[in-house]
């Protein structure tokens, strides 16, 4: 899997990231099935890029961090 792979998909979680500091910075309220999407999100990248491809430590990360 290339680090465009990995970059495009992670690009696409960014409205779960906002939707996570939203919570957090202005006390906006989640309900269970947002708590739920957002697992069912994560599980999906992790599904679709490979529990392989978070390995911080690795070059194709470079482009990302």
């Amino acid at each position: 899997m290339t680090s465009i792979t990995i970059a495009i998909t992670l690009y696409h979680l960014a409205p779960i990231m906002i939707l996570a500091v939203g919570t957090l910075l202005f006390k906006e309220k989640m309900t269970k099935i947002t708590y739920l999407a957002i697992l069912i999100c994560f599980i999906g990248t992790i599904g679709i890029v490979g529990a392989n491809g978070f390995h911080i430590t690795s070059a194709s990360w470079k482009g990302i961090i």
